[in-house]
């Protein structure tokens, strides 16, 4: 593969690899996040200005566009999107901040499995709070994603620790705070950002 890069420039999305015209990707890009798969597919989700969340993809030098549903009403509040691509699956965690407090965080998590991209789940955390980081992901032995944060009830501060469940699609709390972590996590995530 080529070496490249992404950028935004006055809301639109482009990519330039290298020794090669700059390719207009999509218009109205609000934030984005980059994967490269193990074939060497370039995977882009993007949150356009208007909540929708859009899959671009470049699977043996074809690019295609799909959006995939609505998101969001409003992105002024998102901050970020990360994706991480685990078990044939891309994982999507999009962190919005709510402004009417100072430390308080949502996120989003979006699960689809490839080429089955009219089956998206969603799942939300709110009134997380942002201790050193808003959230921490691990990836354990399994392949499994392990998601742990503070979020605060009425006046007091607890600490949730989950694992996704792959078969069911659905989070569970864990005990064990020995988990088993054999991935460093920039194996599964990429984000490539130039804004101009």
């Amino acid at each position: 593969m080529k070496p490249f890069f992404i950028y935004t420039y006055k809301n639109s999305l482009y990519i330039k690899k290298l020794n090669q015209n700059k390719r207009l990707l999509i218009k109205n890009a609000y934030t984005y996040t980059v994967n490269v798969d193990e074939n060497d597919n370039i995977n882009i989700f993007c949150i356009d200005n208007f909540g929708k969340l859009i899959y671009i993809s470049n699977i043996n030098s074809k690019w295609k566009r799909r959006t995939l549903c609505k998101l969001f009403n409003l992105t002024k509040n998102i901050e970020n999107i990360k994706c991480y691509n685990i078990k044939n699956q891309f994982n999507l965690f999009i962190t919005e901040k709510y402004h009417i407090l100072d430390n308080s965080y949502k996120v989003t998590h979006i699960n689809l499995e490839k080429n089955k991209y009219n089956n998206v789940k969603k799942y939300s955390f709110k009134n997380i709070i942002k201790t050193n980081s808003i959230y921490k992901i691990d990836i354990d032995k399994y392949d499994n994603i392990i998601f742990e944060y503070t979020y605060k009830n009425i006046n007091n501060t607890f600490q949730n620790k989950l694992i996704f469940n792959y078969p069911l699609k659905s989070w569970t709390p864990i005990k064990n705070t020995n988990q088993n972590i054999k991935y460093n996590i920039k194996r599964y995530s990429n984000k490539l950002i130039y804004k101009i």
